[in-house]
């Protein structure tokens, strides 16, 4: 009963001892996010105004050219897109063909160099070259079968095996 005893003082020491040092823990926290705080408060605050292309700035920020502002719109309109409803729907197409969607990714096609924005590049495996066809008709007129290559391993969807890889670019993704 002794060394029960005994036993039970010390997991409760050992518990108040833990407890103690997650409560100096937490303070020492607390201390540290005043003291930022206070920093922050102190700190002194540049007014803060839209950029715009053609209004010079405040020595240190950086300006942007006319070249610059569109990336950062064609950057914008990519960044635009919900990733999720898009591969929902390329995903939908290529499974009604058993293709294979291996890849997506998108580029920003440069308006300068008669690019409309941004365009999806897919790569997927595919059984036949018929059934690539098929897959880039579906996804519409402005979709592209830019390059075709053997796999060196074939893929199997349960039902076919792909033995072809194709790369296509798909504009009109984002509509």
């Amino acid at each position: 009963m002794l060394g029960l005893s005994l036993l039970m003082v010390l997991m409760v020491s050992d518990d108040a001892a833990r407890i103690e040092q997650v409560r100096r823990d937490g303070e020492e926290e607390v201390r540290r996010l005043e003291r930022a705080l206070a920093q922050a408060s102190a700190a002194p605050r540049r007014p803060s105004r839209p950029l715009t292309p053609d209004q010079p700035h405040a020595a240190g920020v950086p300006t942007l050219q006319k070249g610059d502002w569109r990336q950062a719109v064609e950057m914008a309109e990519a960044l635009a897109h919900d990733p999720i409803a898009l591969l929902d729907r390329v995903d939908e197409r290529a499974g009604r063909l058993h293709v294979v969607l291996t890849g997506l990714r998108f580029t920003l096609a440069s308006r300068t160099t008669g690019g409309d924005g941004t365009e999806v590049v897919l790569q997927a495996a595919v059984p036949d070259d018929r059934t690539a066809l098929a897959w880039v008709d579906s996804l519409g007129p402005q979709a592209r079968l830019h390059r075709r290559q053997r796999l060196t391993v074939p893929v199997s969807d349960g039902v076919r095996q792909h033995v072809w890889r194709v790369d296509v670019t798909w504009p009109e993704a984002q509509r």
